[in-house]
């Protein structure tokens, strides 16, 4: 609820989003917590923000999807997890208890391998979700984005490690990955869920990344099947140098538009992101189609 003057943003989301189970406060448009990874891949220096992965401001609770799931596995025949580019460029592995700082960063402190942000409300939605469920007693009383909370983060991602990850990963999949297939999916009748690992990662990344993320993926498709037939063994290729063009195309407007504001630091982190993130992710997800070829 809103109380005191000086409730934090986080606070707010947090208390709506228990009181009506949705939440959505939106957030000033200006571009701030469009991004959400360190692009120096140093969780430790707070330089992480966050958004949500489809055109929404705030938070998204695992909306439904018309009784369809993602219909493959969360694992490939070889073992490689859906996600794990995302997670490679967003923690650099370091996995479900790491923690940004905060400092510096419009998103405010990020948690988790994917670093759901507090002040978009994304770490309250996940807290409030049936993913989340198991760790309720633990955080009971607690709010995202203060000492106490993040104090009790870390301890119960050791202790229940492996579990606590895959609670992130299906909530992301839920509230991020699935909406975002399926509306680019309706916008282009192209299934990015039963593409290939590779490409299902790079959805992955762009869904918990952006907040245009199935306008990206859209307009990638729509830009491939220009120049090539989806029958074509090159077109996944095509499609994820498509979508890093776009993604770049995007990042750089954000850039532009904060230079225009004033805000330099934020502008810094866009400019990182494209000459730092973007050139090795993209040759990653590359690499991750080829090796997949060849199984």
């Amino acid at each position: 609820m809103r109380g005191a003057s000086n409730q934090t943003s986080g606070d707010s989301a947090f208390a709506r989003y228990l009181r009506s189970g949705r939440h959505v406060p939106d957030l000033p448009d200006d571009g701030a917590i469009e991004l959400k990874f360190n692009p120096n891949h140093d969780p430790g220096d707070g330089r992480f923000t966050s958004g949500p992965g489809d055109g929404q401001a705030g938070p998204r609770a695992p909306e439904s999807s018309g009784g369809r799931r993602t219909r493959r596995a969360t694992r490939s025949d070889d073992g490689a997890r859906l996600g794990i580019l995302s997670e490679r460029h967003e923690t650099s592995g370091r996995g479900p208890g790491t923690v940004s700082t905060g400092r510096g960063d419009a998103g405010g402190v990020s948690y988790g391998s994917y670093q759901l942000a507090t002040n978009t409300g994304d770490a309250a939605a996940f807290m409030a979700s049936d993913a989340a469920k198991p760790w309720a007693r633990d955080f009971k009383g607690l709010v995202p984005g203060t000492p106490a909370f993040t104090k009790r983060w870390k301890p119960v991602a050791r202790r229940d490690a492996q579990a606590f990850g895959d609670a992130q990963h299906a909530y992301v999949q839920e509230s991020h990955y699935a909406p975002v297939v399926r509306r680019a999916g309706r916008a282009t009748s192209y299934d990015l869920d039963g593409a290939s690992d590779a490409v299902r990662n790079v959805t992955w990344s762009i869904a918990v990344q952006h907040g245009q993320a199935a306008n990206i993926l859209a307009d990638a498709v729509r830009q491939t099947d220009r120049t090539v037939a989806r029958s074509d063994p090159r077109y996944e290729e095509a499609l994820i140098n498509n979508a890093y063009a776009r993604r770049g195309e995007h990042v750089r407007h954000l850039w532009k538009r904060q230079l225009a504001a004033g805000k330099r630091d934020q502008a810094s982190q866009s400019a990182d992101i494209l000459k730092n993130r973007y050139p090795q992710e993209h040759a990653d997800a590359l690499d991750m189609l080829r090796k997949e070829r060849g199984r």
